[in-house]
Protein backbone atom coordinates (compact mmCIF):
# COMPACT_ATOMS: atom_id res chain seq x y z
CA UNK A 1 0.00 0.00 0.00
CA UNK A 2 2.87 2.54 0.83
CA UNK A 3 4.60 1.99 -2.72
CA UNK A 4 0.63 2.37 -4.40
CA UNK A 5 0.03 5.85 -2.35
CA UNK A 6 3.45 7.11 -3.74
CA UNK A 7 2.24 6.36 -7.23
CA UNK A 8 -0.96 8.26 -7.03
CA UNK A 9 0.76 11.59 -7.21
CA UNK A 10 2.47 10.76 -10.49
CA UNK A 11 -0.28 9.53 -12.11
CA UNK A 12 -2.26 12.69 -11.85
CA UNK A 13 0.99 14.24 -12.83
CA UNK A 14 0.98 12.46 -15.89
CA UNK A 15 -2.59 12.27 -16.85
CA UNK A 16 -3.02 15.10 -19.17
CA UNK A 17 0.85 14.36 -21.19
CA UNK A 18 -0.49 10.61 -21.62
CA UNK A 19 -3.99 11.69 -22.96
CA UNK A 20 -2.66 13.77 -25.31
CA UNK A 21 -0.08 11.54 -26.59
CA UNK A 22 -3.14 8.59 -26.83
CA UNK A 23 -4.61 11.75 -29.37
CA UNK A 24 -1.61 11.78 -31.43
CA UNK A 25 0.82 14.06 -29.88
CA UNK A 26 3.59 14.68 -27.52
CA UNK A 27 5.38 12.05 -29.34
CA UNK A 28 9.15 11.54 -30.28
CA UNK A 29 10.35 14.21 -32.60
CA UNK A 30 10.69 13.09 -35.99
CA UNK A 31 14.13 11.50 -37.63
CA UNK A 32 16.60 13.79 -38.86
CA UNK A 33 16.18 14.01 -43.19
CA UNK A 34 18.30 11.23 -44.59
CA UNK A 35 20.58 11.76 -48.07
CA UNK A 36 20.56 8.74 -50.49
CA UNK A 37 23.43 7.37 -49.28
CA UNK A 38 21.80 6.69 -45.48
CA UNK A 39 23.74 9.87 -44.24
CA UNK A 40 22.42 12.54 -42.27
CA UNK A 41 23.08 15.93 -44.61
CA UNK A 42 26.10 17.88 -42.84
CA UNK A 43 24.65 21.05 -40.49
CA UNK A 44 26.73 24.04 -39.51
CA UNK A 45 26.66 25.05 -36.00
CA UNK A 46 24.01 27.14 -35.26
CA UNK A 47 21.87 27.32 -37.99
CA UNK A 48 18.84 25.48 -39.33
CA UNK A 49 17.77 24.40 -43.21
CA UNK A 50 16.08 27.24 -44.52
CA UNK A 51 13.47 26.60 -47.02
CA UNK A 52 13.30 29.79 -48.61
CA UNK A 53 16.80 29.74 -49.33
CA UNK A 54 18.16 28.83 -53.11
CA UNK A 55 19.13 25.07 -53.78
CA UNK A 56 18.15 23.90 -49.92
CA UNK A 57 20.83 26.07 -48.43
CA UNK A 58 21.20 26.82 -44.63
CA UNK A 59 19.69 30.13 -43.27
CA UNK A 60 20.42 31.35 -39.44
CA UNK A 61 17.21 30.64 -37.52
CA UNK A 62 15.22 33.64 -35.91
CA UNK A 63 17.15 35.02 -32.80
CA UNK A 64 14.17 34.19 -29.92
CA UNK A 65 12.09 36.29 -28.42
CA UNK A 66 12.91 37.27 -24.72
CA UNK A 67 10.78 35.26 -22.29
CA UNK A 68 10.16 33.20 -25.58
CA UNK A 69 10.72 29.71 -23.33
CA UNK A 70 10.88 30.91 -20.14
CA UNK A 71 9.22 29.63 -16.89
CA UNK A 72 5.68 32.23 -17.71
CA UNK A 73 5.33 30.88 -20.91
CA UNK A 74 5.52 27.43 -19.91
CA UNK A 75 2.94 27.62 -16.99
CA UNK A 76 0.79 29.49 -20.21
CA UNK A 77 1.70 26.10 -21.92
CA UNK A 78 1.01 23.88 -19.50
CA UNK A 79 -2.39 25.64 -18.35
CA UNK A 80 -3.74 25.27 -21.90
CA UNK A 81 -3.11 21.86 -22.22
CA UNK A 82 -5.09 21.18 -18.84
CA UNK A 83 -7.89 23.35 -20.42
CA UNK A 84 -7.69 20.69 -23.83
CA UNK A 85 -7.73 17.35 -21.65
CA UNK A 86 -10.80 19.28 -19.60
CA UNK A 87 -12.48 20.31 -22.52
CA UNK A 88 -12.19 16.44 -23.87
CA UNK A 89 -13.33 15.24 -21.09
CA UNK A 90 -16.65 17.83 -20.92
CA UNK A 91 -17.28 17.04 -24.57
CA UNK A 92 -17.27 12.97 -23.43
CA UNK A 93 -18.57 13.19 -20.30
CA UNK A 94 -21.84 11.50 -21.34
CA UNK A 95 -20.58 8.49 -22.92
CA UNK A 96 -17.53 8.04 -20.69
CA UNK A 97 -19.92 7.40 -17.51
CA UNK A 98 -21.53 4.76 -19.19
CA UNK A 99 -19.04 3.04 -20.38
CA UNK A 100 -17.31 3.69 -16.80
CA UNK A 101 -20.45 2.08 -15.11
CA UNK A 102 -20.48 -0.70 -17.28
CA UNK A 103 -17.20 -1.48 -16.90
CA UNK A 104 -17.24 -1.22 -13.13
CA UNK A 105 -19.82 -4.02 -13.17
CA UNK A 106 -18.48 -6.30 -14.86
CA UNK A 107 -15.10 -6.16 -12.95
CA UNK A 108 -17.79 -6.70 -10.01
CA UNK A 109 -18.83 -10.24 -11.85
CA UNK A 110 -15.08 -11.10 -12.77
CA UNK A 111 -12.92 -10.33 -9.67
CA UNK A 112 -15.78 -9.67 -6.69
CA UNK A 113 -16.39 -6.28 -5.22
CA UNK A 114 -13.19 -6.33 -3.02
CA UNK A 115 -10.30 -5.37 -5.15
CA UNK A 116 -7.30 -6.84 -1.97
CA UNK A 117 -8.60 -10.49 -2.01
CA UNK A 118 -8.07 -11.14 -5.68
CA UNK A 119 -10.27 -13.44 -6.13
CA UNK A 120 -11.85 -14.63 -8.83
CA UNK A 121 -15.20 -15.73 -10.56
CA UNK A 122 -15.31 -18.99 -11.34
CA UNK A 123 -15.84 -18.24 -14.92
CA UNK A 124 -13.94 -18.11 -18.23
CA UNK A 125 -14.38 -14.85 -18.63
CA UNK A 126 -12.65 -13.64 -15.47
CA UNK A 127 -9.84 -16.28 -15.91
CA UNK A 128 -9.46 -14.43 -19.01
CA UNK A 129 -9.84 -10.89 -17.67
CA UNK A 130 -7.06 -11.96 -14.75
CA UNK A 131 -4.65 -12.73 -17.61
CA UNK A 132 -4.74 -9.37 -19.31
CA UNK A 133 -4.21 -8.27 -15.33
CA UNK A 134 -1.09 -10.55 -15.18
CA UNK A 135 0.17 -9.52 -18.75
CA UNK A 136 -0.14 -5.91 -17.22
CA UNK A 137 1.95 -6.82 -14.01
CA UNK A 138 4.44 -8.23 -15.95
CA UNK A 139 4.66 -5.38 -18.38
CA UNK A 140 6.19 -3.70 -15.51
CA UNK A 141 9.24 -5.36 -15.45
CA UNK A 142 10.01 -4.77 -19.00
CA UNK A 143 13.51 -3.71 -20.14
CA UNK A 144 12.19 -1.83 -22.95
CA UNK A 145 8.89 0.05 -24.13
CA UNK A 146 8.51 -2.06 -26.87
CA UNK A 147 8.48 -5.46 -25.00
CA UNK A 148 5.44 -3.46 -22.67
CA UNK A 149 3.66 -2.48 -25.97
CA UNK A 150 3.80 -6.12 -27.04
CA UNK A 151 2.67 -7.81 -23.40
CA UNK A 152 -0.41 -4.94 -23.54
CA UNK A 153 -1.23 -5.23 -26.97
CA UNK A 154 -1.89 -8.91 -26.52
CA UNK A 155 -3.77 -8.27 -23.92
CA UNK A 156 -6.32 -6.10 -25.73
CA UNK A 157 -8.15 -8.51 -27.89
CA UNK A 158 -8.36 -10.38 -24.71
CA UNK A 159 -10.34 -7.49 -23.38
CA UNK A 160 -12.55 -7.23 -26.09
CA UNK A 161 -13.73 -10.51 -26.11
CA UNK A 162 -14.37 -10.40 -22.36
CA UNK A 163 -16.17 -7.81 -22.92
CA UNK A 164 -18.00 -8.25 -25.60
CA UNK A 165 -17.34 -5.65 -28.03
CA UNK A 166 -16.54 -7.31 -31.12
CA UNK A 167 -19.48 -6.09 -33.04
CA UNK A 168 -18.22 -2.37 -31.69
CA UNK A 169 -14.79 -2.22 -31.95
CA UNK A 170 -14.26 -4.36 -35.06
CA UNK A 171 -14.39 -1.19 -37.41
CA UNK A 172 -12.06 1.05 -35.37
CA UNK A 173 -9.68 -2.06 -34.79
CA UNK A 174 -6.55 -0.55 -36.32
CA UNK A 175 -7.21 2.89 -34.50
CA UNK A 176 -7.62 1.22 -31.16
CA UNK A 177 -4.33 -0.49 -31.67
CA UNK A 178 -2.53 2.77 -31.89
CA UNK A 179 -4.22 4.13 -29.23
CA UNK A 180 -3.31 1.47 -27.24
CA UNK A 181 0.02 1.62 -28.34
CA UNK A 182 0.91 5.39 -27.71
CA UNK A 183 -0.71 4.91 -24.22
CA UNK A 184 2.09 2.18 -22.96
CA UNK A 185 4.29 3.96 -24.39
CA UNK A 186 3.34 6.87 -22.62
CA UNK A 187 2.90 5.90 -19.65
CA UNK A 188 6.30 3.98 -19.90
CA UNK A 189 8.40 6.88 -20.79
CA UNK A 190 6.58 9.14 -17.96
CA UNK A 191 9.17 8.43 -15.43
CA UNK A 192 11.04 5.62 -13.81
CA UNK A 193 8.14 4.92 -11.03
CA UNK A 194 5.28 5.47 -13.63
CA UNK A 195 6.37 2.42 -15.37
CA UNK A 196 4.34 0.62 -12.77
CA UNK A 197 1.37 2.34 -13.62
CA UNK A 198 0.94 -0.03 -16.43
CA UNK A 199 -1.06 -1.67 -14.02
CA UNK A 200 -4.21 0.28 -14.81
CA UNK A 201 -3.95 -0.16 -18.40
CA UNK A 202 -6.17 -3.35 -18.33
CA UNK A 203 -8.87 -0.93 -16.65
CA UNK A 204 -8.25 1.50 -18.84
CA UNK A 205 -9.03 -1.05 -21.86
CA UNK A 206 -12.24 -2.18 -20.05
CA UNK A 207 -13.41 1.37 -19.66
CA UNK A 208 -12.59 2.04 -23.60
CA UNK A 209 -14.54 -0.98 -24.80
CA UNK A 210 -17.75 -0.66 -22.87
CA UNK A 211 -17.97 2.99 -23.82
CA UNK A 212 -17.60 1.85 -27.22
CA UNK A 213 -20.40 -0.24 -26.98
CA UNK A 214 -22.61 1.57 -25.11
CA UNK A 215 -21.94 4.58 -27.62
CA UNK A 216 -23.17 1.93 -30.54
CA UNK A 217 -26.24 1.14 -28.76
CA UNK A 218 -27.00 4.83 -28.21
CA UNK A 219 -26.97 5.09 -32.22
CA UNK A 220 -23.78 7.17 -31.94
CA UNK A 221 -21.16 6.26 -34.83
CA UNK A 222 -17.91 4.56 -33.46
CA UNK A 223 -15.61 6.08 -35.30
CA UNK A 224 -11.61 5.98 -35.12
CA UNK A 225 -11.73 9.56 -34.13
CA UNK A 226 -13.97 7.94 -31.26
CA UNK A 227 -12.24 5.35 -30.01
CA UNK A 228 -9.01 7.21 -29.96
CA UNK A 229 -10.84 10.03 -27.72
CA UNK A 230 -12.19 7.43 -25.40
CA UNK A 231 -9.50 6.06 -24.57
CA UNK A 232 -7.54 9.05 -23.92
CA UNK A 233 -10.31 10.59 -22.07
CA UNK A 234 -10.35 7.40 -19.75
CA UNK A 235 -6.60 7.40 -19.70
CA UNK A 236 -6.98 10.97 -18.40
CA UNK A 237 -9.75 10.27 -16.00
CA UNK A 238 -8.24 6.85 -14.73
CA UNK A 239 -4.73 8.31 -13.99
CA UNK A 240 -6.17 11.29 -12.43
CA UNK A 241 -8.39 10.12 -9.90
CA UNK A 242 -6.72 8.39 -6.73
CA UNK A 243 -9.87 6.37 -6.12
CA UNK A 244 -10.03 5.13 -9.70
CA UNK A 245 -6.03 4.47 -9.98
CA UNK A 246 -5.54 3.28 -6.40
CA UNK A 247 -8.56 0.84 -7.06
CA UNK A 248 -6.79 -0.40 -10.20
CA UNK A 249 -3.43 -0.85 -9.09
CA UNK A 250 -4.50 -2.62 -5.56
CA UNK A 251 -6.68 -5.09 -8.05
CA UNK A 252 -3.85 -5.95 -10.08
CA UNK A 253 -1.34 -6.75 -7.45
CA UNK A 254 -3.83 -9.10 -5.62
CA UNK A 255 -4.99 -10.67 -8.82
CA UNK A 256 -0.75 -11.00 -9.41
CA UNK A 257 -0.11 -12.82 -6.16
CA UNK A 258 -3.17 -14.81 -5.83
CA UNK A 259 -3.22 -16.47 -9.71
CA UNK A 260 0.82 -16.51 -10.49
CA UNK A 261 2.58 -19.60 -8.48
CA UNK A 262 5.49 -18.29 -6.21
CA UNK A 263 8.54 -21.04 -5.56
CA UNK A 264 7.33 -24.04 -3.46
CA UNK A 265 3.16 -23.16 -4.33
CA UNK A 266 1.24 -25.95 -6.58
CA UNK A 267 -1.76 -24.41 -8.23
CA UNK A 268 -4.45 -26.51 -9.30
CA UNK A 269 -7.63 -25.96 -11.68
CA UNK A 270 -8.32 -22.93 -13.67
CA UNK A 271 -5.42 -20.95 -12.22
CA UNK A 272 -2.87 -23.08 -13.91
CA UNK A 273 -3.03 -21.59 -17.12
CA UNK A 274 -2.00 -18.54 -15.44
CA UNK A 275 0.71 -20.01 -13.22
CA UNK A 276 2.54 -20.98 -16.63
CA UNK A 277 1.89 -17.74 -18.00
Amino acid sequence: MPAIRRLLPIGRRIAGRVARQVLGGGGRSPARPSLPGGSAPHRPAGVTPGPSMPGGGWAVPPRPRPGMWGPPARRRLARRRRITVAGLLRQLSDILGDGEAEAAQAEANFFGGNAMNGELAATEMAHEAALTEVMAAEATHTASESEAESLLGAALPITITIMSGGRAVRPVYPALVRANRRLVRGIHTSSPSGQQLLRVVPAIQRRTIATLRAARRAGHPVTPQLATRVMAGHAARVLSSPRLCGHALVRNTAIRHATVARPGRTVTGPRRRLAEY
